[in-house]
């Protein structure tokens, strides 16, 4: 068999990115390498496509045989990790393959760990690989990792890897892997790719261990709230921290402090619903009391209105009647006049503010729902909500919920009529 390269170890550097602090300069990272080692391929330049694509040229494309094994391409298990039909060839036979040949692929593959995490077809083959194969290997192969971490975090396919890394490394491997990120949590919880990585860690190692990670977003919560990649990570925080009673505290009392802001933010508002739905009944009655005086104008807002439909799917009984009381009612008022009837026919017609309606007619009390029903049942309103979609669909509900009372509906609503 060809020998499609010189043996020689592909070592990646990362640049220093110790010094980023602002959350709102946080430039994407290049990955670079030292040029002697892209000459060797007969590269010219430290960017990454290039590299890569010297990489590829300098092994040729190999031909993937269906009766091959994985001992037909010994000496050449690299070549074929970087190729498209190679690494599709490689992802199936470790399937079946025998011991001596994983060892043999691990031991092939491991000088060139960094520069298979970054290539397209490459990295599906390690990921792969990893789940495969005797401890000791694996150990040695992500020993060749280490120094790497935080670079290949904030690449598009290393990103993957690293992450497949964390699955599958012994604890004491996964420490050191998350040391190398202590210092540079800011910047990959803002990193598109390195964001994911973060979130690994605080699945995979205790949470005595991941403690860094909370002590570096302090005080940072609620804007990272509203940031497109740092609310995935306080949604991971809100799940992961509740081993520490002062930690859960610190990162739910700052989403409260801003959970009128961040319920109207195309990114915060997923991080509040998170929280009503998976929170204490305490924390819930917390955020509706925020709510109070704004929920009207809240059911009106595109994301705002998804939060008021959670506080009345997962909030207490008062936690309802607070909101149907300020949707329905003025001063506290408990009857209709023109004005409180105008702006419900509105709610009913609005493209969000109606879905905050319709789920008032699932959860509220009866007695509010048949205050809503007065206001749909007359012959003009009723003219209007059919006549419009949004309003269709309050009428659906309501149907709905007087199907479910059958007879009782007539005591429930003298004023409708079907």
């Amino acid at each position: 068999m060809n020998h499609f390269f010189a043996p020689g170890a592909l070592v990646a550097y990362y640049e220093d990115n110790s010094g980023h602090e602002d959350t709102t300069d946080i430039r994407q990272q290049r990955v670079s390498y030292d040029s002697s080692q892209v000459q060797q391929f007969g590269g010219t330049s430290d960017n990454v496509h290039t590299y890569a694509s010297a990489f590829n040229n300098q092994m040729g494309t190999p031909h993937v045989n269906p009766t091959f094994r994985l001992m037909h391409i010994k000496d050449q298990v690299v070549a074929f990790c970087a190729d498209a039909n190679g690494s599709r060839f490689i992802q199936q036979a470790i399937e079946v393959a025998t011991i001596e040949e994983i060892v043999m692929v691990y031991e092939e593959i491991t000088p060139y760990v960094c520069m298979l995490s970054i290539d397209v077809f490459g990295n599906h083959a390690i990921q792969k690989i990893l789940n495969h194969g005797p401890q000791l290997y694996k150990r040695i192969f992500i020993n060749h990792l280490m120094g790497h971490v935080f670079g290949l975090s904030l690449h598009m396919y290393g990103c993957r890897v690293i992450q497949k890394v964390f699955d599958v490394a012994e604890q004491d491997q996964r420490l050191e892997m998350a040391k190398e990120l202590s210092s540079k949590v800011l910047i990959c919880v803002c990193d598109k790719f390195a964001n994911y990585v973060i979130q690994k860690c605080m699945e995979c190692l205790p949470s005595k261990n991941i403690e860094f990670i909370f002590q570096s977003l302090r005080g940072k919560v609620a804007a990272l709230s509203t940031h497109a990649y740092g609310w995935h990570v306080v949604k991971k925080m809100l799940a992961y921290s509740s081993h520490s009673p002062e930690i859960h505290h610190m990162v739910t009392a700052e989403i409260i402090e801003s959970a009128k802001v961040l319920s109207a933010d195309q990114y915060g508002n997923y991080v509040v619903q998170h929280l009503l739905e998976h929170g204490s009944p305490i924390k819930r009655s917390m955020m509706v009391t925020e709510f109070v005086g704004r929920i009207v104008t809240m059911s009106y807002n595109k994301h705002a209105s998804n939060v008021i439909d959670k506080c009345l799917t997962f909030g207490c009984d008062r936690d309802r009647q607070v909101i149907t009381n300020e949707i329905i009612s003025t001063g506290g008022a408990e009857h209709f006049d023109d004005l409180i009837m105008v702006g419900v026919l509105d709610m009913m017609i609005h493209p969000y503010a109606s879905l905050v309606i319709q789920k008032m007619v699932e959860t509220a009390e009866e007695q509010k729902i048949c205050m809503l029903l007065g206001v749909a049942w007359s012959k003009s309103n009723m003219d209007n909500l059919k006549r419009n979609q949004h309003g269709r669909h309050v009428i659906a509900a309501m149907e709905k919920f007087i199907a479910a009372k059958g007879k009782h509906a007539s005591l429930l609503c003298p004023c409708h009529h079907l």
